[in-house]
């Protein structure tokens, strides 16, 4: 009788989830709840506070800006006196935490064929169809409570389009997720404090990462050395067959860094007349998308396409879509990368004198990985 009623009441949620109605739970910032009926279901839904809504906006908007941090947004909003509207007179005002968590939620954003997009690649469970994406309604995702989203299958959760209108751009919204994923990237990199090549020295063997252990040698002295995670927490490799002493191997890659920045600082000091290729590349194919993208619509338009030809024609014009998406973040992953690639080679000037954080900042831009094989052999993974 117990699994009975569990399993009723999960399907119950289930159901009631997939029709759009709100849940319960506390209410996102910005929003009030108001009676309604949906699908002949009184529930609520939600109501724009416009104060707060304007606020929501602003923080999406600052927060898309390619310089601007949690941190810089946080301190930007406190010199503004924008405050959450509860917090009025009060000390506590906007947390990094609380603003991550607000720029994360589909809440805002105005549903449209590129939100829809944004999550079909990341293969989650789109439950409301593609018509309802409007670019008018807000979502709501629902699923597991500790979703990871650092994985690449989102398939534990589903996407339903909500009866209230979003406030967020689609184009902003989905920028700002970008972001978010970039930062979680750069902070697992820097979790170590040991070495700053911490996150960045990857086993060859196993493909897990290598992170820093002390030890002692036979004369006593404490050393840090690194060491495979596939080896000392999984027991699925044999690690590699010598030490790998992270003194020694800040050595070799902080002159490898340095080699690497003189390159740079060579390259960037000769003017460039024409733009990045690769970026004048993939703004061409997205020329010829479109143009392809055209003829699709023309021919969807005519009356004489029967219905078998419309499934492909509306088939090939999803898949432009999502093409279209994919190229749009690699424009805007190169473009970031020309960004950082200017503040690397100011620093180019200090390398010599840089500090722990200065290095594992300078690190971050220029190395992908550093793989070690089992001979102790090493090979850096540059990202330019």
């Amino acid at each position: 009788e117990r699994n009975s009623i569990i399993s009723r009441v999960t399907q119950a949620y289930a159901h009631r989830s997939e029709l759009g109605l709100y849940m319960g739970g506390r209410k996102p910032y910005g929003f009030d709840l108001e009676e309604t009926i949906i699908s002949h279901i009184k529930t609520k839904k939600l109501s724009p506070i416009e104060d707060e809504i304007k606020q929501v906006k602003y923080i999406f908007e600052t927060y898309a800006i390619e310089t601007v941090t949690l941190s810089r947004l946080q301190k930007n909003l406190v010199e503004n006196n924008i405050l959450p509207t509860a917090d009025k007179g009060k000390e506590k005002g906007w947390s990094t935490a609380k603003l991550s968590t607000m720029i994360k939620n589909p809440i805002y954003v105005k549903a449209d064929s590129r939100v829809y997009d944004y999550f079909a690649l990341k293969n989650a469970n789109i439950i409301s169809s593609p018509e309802d994406f409007d670019g008018i309604h807000g979502l709501q995702t629902y699923g597991k409570t500790k979703h990871n989203t650092d994985r690449v299958d989102w398939s534990d959760i589903k996407v339903v389009v909500m009866s209230h209108e979003g406030c967020v751009d689609s184009d902003i919204w989905i920028k700002c997720q970008h972001k978010l994923a970039k930062n979680r990237q750069i902070r697992n990199a820097v979790s170590n404090k040991t070495s700053w090549l911490g996150g960045k020295v990857i086993c060859a063997k196993c493909g897990r990462t290598m992170t820093t252990t002390k030890g002692k040698t036979g004369s006593g002295e404490t050393r840090i050395y690194f060491t495979c995670t596939g080896k000392s927490q999984n027991k699925i490799c044999t690690g590699t067959r010598t030490t790998i002493y992270a003194e020694s191997l800040e050595e070799m890659v902080y002159n490898s860094i340095s080699e690497k920045l003189s390159d740079l600082k060579e390259c960037t000091g000769k003017k460039q007349k024409i733009a990045n290729p690769a970026i004048n590349e993939l703004y061409n194919k997205l020329k010829v998308i479109e143009c392809e993208e055209n003829k699709l619509a023309d021919a969807i338009s005519k009356d004489e396409v029967n219905r078998d030809l419309l499934t492909v024609l509306s088939s090939r014009a999803s898949k432009l879509k999502a093409e279209k998406l994919q190229i749009g973040e690699k424009i805007e992953e190169l473009q970031s990368k020309e960004v950082d690639n200017k503040a690397v080679i100011n620093l180019s000037k200090k390398w010599k004198n840089a500090n722990f954080e200065e290095k594992r900042g300078v690190c971050s831009v220029l190395v992908n990985k550093i793989l070690i094989d089992g001979n102790g052999d090493v090979e850096i993974v540059w990202n330019i």
